[in-house]
């Protein structure tokens, strides 16, 4: 939970990035758009206070370049979705900002594949209140901020801030945000991370996956003045490294991070603080594969002059690596080696903080297994509270060069101890063994000090200034140890969840930001089986709201309430082979949002018939591309027969067969329409249209379905005639499905001969007639010959014939007889 801060941010000038978004609805010029184009078109004249909203919907329209877009610190240009979530950036569309300034992105999803926003030698750009679910399939990085890559000591980014957003399912390498700069050794500086949201990043990476990443080691020595606060972190499993800190002078504090799998790493660079942050272990189990085993961990550190001080660490599995804190020793020393060397520990203060019912405690001088050999040096322990009942509350793999210990209260329970190590001694002053009497606080969830929780005046010549706890109360001259200290005034910061972060979080006591209408839902799209189903979507707003469907096969449970709640959403079972997509309606105040519900068709039965050969009028067979006609049955989406114009593509399934339905897979088919015919045929010379003015969904890349009524077939054609982009066919797949039962030659020519007009006064004619037919004879209803002759053509004269019924028989050589009736009037 987040209560109250003043004074968060004193290096940056937090008061005119809280105004943005008031100063520009009190000036400027406020545009809505609907197509990425028009919005470039807005982008390219936009002036300082303007306003550009793109309208609610799902866009894919390629990167959006912004080049020297300025606006002022009073008048920000903003670019923002018309209601938060509801506009969505999804396939290539990308921000890429060069060289501009106060600009604010605000309210989008990102659902892309690649970066989607990239800050290059930009400054004071605020990205808020978006959230990033990329469709990752390669190393991403989701929100990269840097420099111009020809521009190496010019166009610096600074003055940045990422608030307020969610940063969710990351499944490939590279980062949800990345920090770094100019050139290699000059770091973007005086940027904000606040109020996020990050969570599901997994499955483990050996290396490039942090949540976070500032600088890298070539930049390791530049000072960043990153600050990184009151963010909230869960299941952020994807690296040893949950926050990455490769750069000098940064702060990492109020932060809450919880069943994660790794640490808040100082992995480079020196005078970082890491101060009242909560890290919970949330009684997470070791996680295990081929590569080796993780575990949930604390804080790790390397370089000099670091402080560590007020947070609060419980429930941490992790040891070695990634224990509740980790002092490992190093195998450089600063400024002898090379900048992506671990250089020694020195000078560390690490005070005032908790470390509670830990599988572990604090692990001094690890050397990995013999390859590192500098150990901490001149590092002070002042403050701390250990309590735990298993293993050792301090291991020391190697001593450590000059620590220093003053008044840390510790208390090994159950199997546990202090120390293994017999020649690590310590007197009362340097670690009292005792009972802290910490007390568990039902309502925050965390151990706190109490009035009998030992008390020591601070040594300020030993460990600095430390004015306040972790819950940002005041920490006098004299203070209980740990994180907390006792005593009645008001707490400003506690633990964080995850409604404290995010896209519809406020905090006017923290950036003067107050709230705003919004209708943000979990999910724009839900999809049903053929059965009846249903499925929930949460509702957030602050507004009343309605919601609403025009489609009978949807029902809506509440169809209104009061501000955030859980909509119920229901289908009936789909009694047709096809499937159906409706839409629901929320509407709020002004604002509106609205959900896909689809629903697949009943099973349409049948078996996939097979396809001896494919053949086309034409394919986009080239040196630089290969969509030919055999791709349409490689079973990949991924490639496609293309030609242009009207153009068609036949499979031959060998053998007359019963065709119920094609599955049929559009290229592009979830961005446009294309149009089609189909033709079926018995023997690839006569073809019978049966689909006429065919028209794909538009809304599916997948297979659809074209239901042909179960029709005699051996060659079915597809004709093509492009789509709503362009002239070009692009089939991805063609299946066809139906009874794999050959049909008789003499079954489907005794079905296909007719004969027309009845009643006739002279002429018949005869379709479907075939050469093998040579003669003809026609009877009287009780079998006696009237008249037989030799068929000469397709047509015979009956004007002889008096009025009445007669019966027609067609005859031929190992032929079946056909016989038809006839009428003379």
């Amino acid at each position: 939970m987040y209560t109250y801060k003043t004074n968060i941010q004193k290096n940056l000038s937090l008061v005119l990035l809280c105004l943005m978004s008031l100063a520009a609805q009190a000036q400027g010029i406020k545009t809505t758009v609907s197509t990425i184009d028009d919005l470039k078109d807005q982008i390219e004249t936009a002036q300082p206070g303007d306003t550009l909203v793109l309208a609610i919907g799902s866009y894919d329209d390629g990167s959006i370049s912004i080049k020297d877009l300025k606006g002022t610190d009073d008048a920000p240009i903003v670019i923002m979705a018309e209601s938060i979530g509801a506009t969505t950036l999804t396939g290539g569309t990308k921000f890429v900002l060069s060289t501009s300034e106060h600009l604010i992105i605000h309210g989008f999803t990102f659902t892309n594949s690649g970066t989607a926003i990239k800050l290059e030698g930009s400054n004071n750009i605020r990205i808020t209140r978006n959230t990033f679910d990329l469709q990752e399939t390669s190393s991403t990085k989701w929100v990269y901020i840097g420099g111009v890559w020809d521009q190496p000591t010019s166009s610096l980014s600074h003055h940045n801030r990422i608030d307020h957003n969610t940063f969710q399912n990351k499944v490939e390498t590279g980062h949800y945000i990345t920090i770094d700069g100019s050139g290699e050794t000059i770091q973007s500086q005086f940027d904000l991370i606040d109020h996020n949201h990050f969570k599901n990043n997994g499955p483990r990476a050996t290396n490039e996956k942090e949540s976070i990443r500032v600088g890298w080691s070539e930049m390791s020595e530049s000072s960043g003045y990153t600050t990184i606060e009151f963010n909230f972190f869960e299941t952020c499993n994807g690296d040893p490294e949950i926050i990455s800190i490769k750069s000098c002078d940064n702060i990492v504090r109020h932060n809450t991070i919880t069943r994660s799998e790794g640490t808040i790493s100082l992995r480079h660079g020196n005078r970082n603080r890491i101060e009242g942050n909560y890290i919970f272990g949330g009684d997470t189990a070791c996680s295990t594969d081929a590569d080796g085993t993780y575990c949930s961990g604390g804080i790790r550190i390397y370089g000099e002059d670091h402080v560590i001080i007020n947070n609060y660490i419980e429930g941490i599995k992790g040891s070695k690596w990634d224990a509740p804190i980790t002092l490992t020793e190093g195998d450089a020393e600063s400024g002898n080696s090379s900048l992506s060397k671990h250089f020694r520990i020195e000078r560390a203060i690490i005070a005032y903080n908790t470390l509670v019912n830990n599988d572990h405690g604090i692990e001094i001088g690890f050397d990995n297994n013999g390859k590192y050999s500098k150990p901490p040096r001149d590092v002070v322990m002042a403050y701390n509270v250990v309590t735990g009942e298993s293993n050792e509350l301090i291991k020391f793999h190697n001593a450590p060069d000059n620590m220093v210990w003053v008044d840390n209260v510790m208390n090994p329970t159950g199997s546990a101890v202090l120390t293994a190590d017999a020649s690590q001694t310590f007197t009362d002053s340097e670690i009292l063994v005792s009972n802290p009497n910490l007390a568990f606080d039902n309502t925050d969830q965390v151990w706190k000090s109490t009035a009998n929780t030992p008390t020591y005046e601070t040594n300020t010549e030993v460990i600095g200034t430390a004015d306040e706890d972790v819950e940002g109360k005041t920490r006098g001259a004299v203070s209980t140890v740990g994180a907390h200290a006792f005593n009645q005034e008001s707490v400003r910061y506690l633990p964080l969840t995850a409604a404290d972060v995010g896209p519809t979080s406020y905090h006017p006591d923290y950036d003067g930001e107050t709230e705003i209408d919004h209708l943000v839902l979990s999910t724009q799209a839900l999809s049903y089986g053929e059965a009846a189903g249903e499925a929930t979507v949460e509702i957030t707003t602050n507004l009343d709201w309605t919601a609403s469907t025009t489609d009978a096969w949807i029902s809506i449970t509440p169809t209104s309430d009061s501000e955030s709640a859980t909509l119920t959403i229901s289908t009936t079972a789909n009694p047709e082979i096809f499937k159906r997509q409706g839409t629901v309606t929320l509407s709020a105040g002004a604002l509106s949002n609205q959900i896909t519900v689809t629903q697949d068709g009943k099973d349409p039965g049948g078996e996939q018939l097979d396809v001896i050969a494919v053949t086309a009028s034409a394919e986009q067979v080239e040196a630089d591309k290969n969509n030919g006609k055999e791709n349409v049955l490689d079973g990949d989406l991924s490639t496609l027969w293309a030609s242009e114009g009207e153009q068609s593509i036949t499979l031959d399934l060998g053998v007359p067969q019963f065709v119920h339905y094609l599955k049929i897979g559009f290229g592009k088919g979830d961005s446009r329409e294309s149009y089609y015919e189909i033709a079926l045929s018995m023997d690839g010379t006569t073809f019978t249209t049966v689909v006429k003015n065919g028209k794909s969904s538009g809304t599916t890349a997948e297979l659809e379905i074209i239901d042909l009524e179960d029709t005699e077939a051996q060659y079915v054609r597809l004709i093509g005639s492009g789509n709503t982009s362009n002239n070009w066919n692009s089939i991805t797949e063609m299946e066809v499905w139906g009874l794999k039962e050959e049909i008789p030659l003499e079954t489907h020519l005794l079905k296909s001969i007719t004969v027309y007009p009845v009643p006739s006064s002279g002429q018949v004619q005869i379709d479907g007639l075939t050469s093998s037919y040579t003669h003809y004879q026609i009877l009287g209803l009780t079998g006696q010959k009237i008249i037989e002759a030799s068929l000469q053509d397709d047509s015979i004269d009956i004007s002889t014939l008096a009025k009445g019924i007669w019966a027609l028989q067609l005859t031929g050589s190992n032929q079946p007889t056909v016989t038809r009736l006839i009428v003379k009037e």
